[in-house]
């Protein structure tokens, strides 16, 4: 009798766990890279996959980077890439099968490629625009990859504050560090990257510790987040030229103009005629808030007809997005979180993820340790650490010295 441990049992009893038989196939799809905006690739797979088969396809900017695709599922591809231009979308099928007998086949496989903007887009180009200058580095979760912003727009503000509406349209914080980098964190951050912490950065005992709490953070059980879905509206005259219409022979005007009828727009040009022709449009920057336009004369005494058509961009089917833990008002009573205001957020899924990020870490009293300790100045807010028996992940972390060095630490239960 031969006995065949691959793919089969002996005596009932199953030597092993992993796949039999594992093949792999590789190609690159070439496709033109906008720096900066999300890649969405859709797969649509025709395969045969029998009993004990499996088929897994992967996708990603290198073969390093590669994550797990699922059909008919668009799904966020990391590309780090800051240089626009064509670009390669590297894709691995993974077959395998735990019986000799049967194995898969595919016989198409289709990947739809698509970019959009998202909160990481808007994020790098705020902060190249704030930052390039003094040359500061920053880092930005990409986790803020994952959500899109179909028609994103921040008014004329400072850095500091279009830094914080992407933070809160994320769920998440904006700071610097210690060493002056400037981080953006998604609201789920430091739940991701407890999880994938194989063990403690540290162990606090007991000993270390120069004075102990648990205060009673703010509860909030009742979240809420307002959505703003924007679609563009019929095209019209959102700007006309009223005063300074004359124009001469080589004078050049430049016209920077402010929408004051409308939150935002999109499709901007700009039209223009004189009587008799003697003008012409020598450069335009179209904005959704606004535009600058730059107009050259060619003769003498030119009456201009300066206007910019556009399309408005409207709300349609806002929404109050809500979630709620139960619990915890039945413990501490009703205690509401809204956020409004913030046109970033332009979905009820988006909002939804925002919601539920902040519920986890507000809902619950009791959640947070604050220590008095002689410290260590090498933990990092965001680290997992050990403290007795509890998991948990250091929040805020303030340094002191005098005469002597400690840290007050805020930990948050994990």
């Amino acid at each position: 009798m031969e006995l065949k441990l691959l793919g089969q049992c002996l005596f009932n009893e199953c030597l092993f766990n992993s796949p039999a038989y594992v093949s792999e196939w590789y190609y690159a799809y070439s496709f033109d890279y906008l720096a900066g905006t999300t890649v969405l690739v859709t797969e649509d797979i025709t395969a045969d996959i029998p009993d004990q088969c499996t088929v897994s396809v992967y996708a990603g900017e290198t073969l390093s980077t590669l994550v797990l695709l699922q059909d008919g599922v668009s799904t966020p591809v990391l590309f780090l890439s800051t240089v626009s231009g064509t670009d390669n979308l590297y894709v691995k099928i993974v077959m395998t099968s735990t019986s000799v007998l049967v194995s898969p086949e595919v016989s198409a496989l289709s990947l739809l490629i698509h970019q959009e903007t998202s909160l990481y887009t808007i994020a790098v180009q705020v902060l190249e625009d704030g930052l390039n200058p003094s040359n500061t580095a920053f880092e930005i979760d990409t986790e803020l990859q994952k959500y899109l912003i179909p028609y994103g727009w921040l008014d004329t503000q400072s850095h500091r504050s279009a830094l914080g509406q992407i933070a809160e349209a994320a769920g998440g914080v904006a700071f610097q560090d210690r060493y002056g980098t400037v981080l953006l964190q998604a609201g789920n951050y430091i739940k991701r990257i407890t999880e994938s912490l194989n063990s403690h950065v540290d162990t606090i005992l007991d000993n270390r510790i120069i004075n102990e709490t648990s205060p009673v953070s703010v509860v909030k059980n009742r979240i809420q987040v307002q959505t703003y879905p924007y679609v563009p509206g019929t095209e019209t005259t959102v700007w006309e030229l009223r005063d300074d219409k004359i124009i001469n022979n080589g004078e050049v005007k430049t016209y920077e103009i402010k929408y004051t009828s409308y939150d935002a727009v999109v499709d901007g040009y700009a039209s223009l005629s004189s009587t008799p022709s003697g003008a012409t449009i020598t450069d335009e920057i179209h904005y959704s808030w606004g535009a600058v336009i730059e107009v050259t004369g060619s003769a003498d005494g030119q009456e201009l007809t300066l206007s910019i058509l556009a399309k408005p961009l409207e709300l349609e089917g806002a929404q109050l997005i809500t979630r709620t833990d139960g619990e915890s008002i039945r413990r501490n009573g009703d205690r509401s979180l809204t956020i409004k205001d913030n046109k970033l957020i332009q979905n009820a899924l988006l909002a939804g993820l925002i919601a539920d990020s902040i519920l986890e870490t507000t809902a619950q009293e009791q959640r947070d340790i604050q220590i008095d300790w002689r410290g260590d100045p090498t933990i990092e807010i965001g680290d997992e650490v050990l403290k007795g028996t509890l998991d948990a992940a250091i929040v805020a972390n303030t340094m002191n010295y005098n005469g002597a060095f400690s840290e007050t630490t805020l930990m948050r239960k994990v």
